[in-house]
């Protein structure tokens, strides 16, 4: 009898990719989705800096989800980062040595930053 020499998916493992690829490129979706809604709110006047601080939360809250998934070792994070460095996701075979420390603290320090600037910006009506 032969062994079967492939590994076995995991249940979660394609809903873990999903979700990697959801935190990567999500942020194209929310944004006008999160507009809209904004823009559908009765008796609510909307002007740039609407939309500019709107994109500043959603800077911030990406910036925290990412760095909260990185300290709590969330596979669809580390996938998200896999992702990034143009490599197969791989969520059942986790190695959280390979992300770069400069990546898991500085891509959202950037982002919380510039988030934060942006609601600077659209709270001071520049």
């Amino acid at each position: 009898m032969k062994k079967d020499s492939k590994k076995k998916k995991s249940k979660g493992g394609s809903g873990i990719v999903v979700l990697a690829y959801a935190h990567r490129y999500g942020i194209l979706l929310v944004l006008p989705l999160v507009s809209l809604i904004v823009l559908c709110i009765p008796g609510r006047t909307v002007d740039k800096t609407t939309f500019v601080k709107v994109f500043g939360y959603t800077m911030i809250l990406d910036a925290l989800w990412t760095l909260v998934g990185y300290l709590l070792k969330w596979k669809h994070i580390y996938c998200s980062y896999q992702d990034a460095y143009h490599e197969k996701m791989t969520p059942d075979n986790i190695n959280w040595q390979h992300i770069r420390k400069s990546d898991a603290y500085g891509i959202p320090i950037i982002f919380f930053v510039i988030g934060g600037l942006l609601l600077l910006a659209g709270y001071l009506n520049w």
